[in-house]
């Protein structure tokens, strides 16, 4: 057995699915979907926020695209309302900062004969990533799986005829494959390791006497410290400041943090490295989404 077929069978387990492909990125991964699955699917239905970039790319495959709402990225599931014979993508972990279950929206999938794709990118590792029909992760540059290259495909053998139609499989890179079942293996010291630090950077928050008295988001859910990595700290307007940048000779109005917040996380908080908001990856809210995940152990 080689390595990738190593690497295959541990992806199995933590998916609990009977087959699966690697390629180059999660970005192939939904490519490969993508291009495969449009001769019966018509309609993909995506979240409003919490999700990735290139889910908005289905429309270049000939899909409609449609937005469901969520609440911080965690599916309505009261009021998701979905037609049958589609494709759902929903992030299990949407924008890294907690955990969702799929299994409800698994149920109504089923009822209404819809495909239900888990991006299982920020919970793999965890038990939310062995619910759907499909499982995508990746294994690229500040994941979970952090090698820098590559992503899987899981799936069960009622769709294996269907997704392997067309592969790009054999078009993989096999130098930059040489230490991802190490990594890999090492999945559950490596979610500890960075549940350890965003419980660190949660306590040093809330001792903080300049950002304590903003909202961290999911602080409240039993959950919060288990799963997810990322941590969202919600500010308001006082926080940021308009920027003026020439892109293509074009004025463009940046948001950036104000010089009290920004000096003070910087000098208090370097450790961590942090993405402003709103942004559709994370959450469509003002803050900053401390990039727990980028951290190596």
């Amino acid at each position: 057995m080689d390595l990738i077929d190593e690497c295959k069978n541990i992806a199995k387990k933590l998916t609990k699915k009977e087959n699966c492909m690697f390629l180059s990125s999660a970005d192939d991964c939904f490519k490969q979907l993508f291009e495969n699955l449009n001769d019966n699917i018509k309609t993909i239905y995506i979240p409003n926020e919490g999700g990735w970039l290139f889910y908005l790319k289905a429309k270049k495959f000939g899909y409609e695209v449609v937005k469901y709402d969520t609440l911080n990225g965690i599916v309505d599931i009261d009021n998701l309302n979905i037609e049958n014979n589609t494709l759902i993508i929903v992030n299990s972990s949407p924008g890294y900062l907690i955990n969702q279950n799929l299994k409800k929206i698994h149920e109504i999938t089923k009822k209404k004969n819809c495909i239900l794709i888990n991006d299982a990118c920020g919970s793999i590792g965890s038990p939310y990533a062995k619910i759907g029909d499909v499982i995508i992760f990746s294994c690229g540059k500040h994941k979970i799986i952090n090698n820098f290259y590559g992503g899987f495909i899981c799936y069960n053998n009622k769709l294996k005829n269907i997704i392997e139609t067309q592969s790009n499989e054999n078009k993989i890179n096999k130098v930059k494959i040489i230490n991802l079942k190490e990594f890999m293996s090492n999945i559950k010291k490596r979610i500890e390791f960075l549940l350890n630090k965003k419980k660190e950077l949660f306590e040093k928050i809330q001792n903080d006497n300049i950002l304590n008295k903003y909202n961290i988001i999911f602080s409240d859910n039993v959950d919060f410290k288990k799963y997810g990595v990322n941590l969202f700290l919600q500010l308001d307007d006082n926080c940021f400041m308009e920027k003026e940048i020439i892109i293509k000779n074009k004025k463009i109005k940046k948001l950036e943090l104000c010089d009290k917040i920004k000096n003070h996380i910087n000098e208090k908080y370097s450790e961590f490295e942090y993405t402003l908001c709103p942004r559709y990856i994370r959450l469509n809210k003002l803050g900053i989404s401390f990039e727990i995940k980028r951290l190596k152990n």
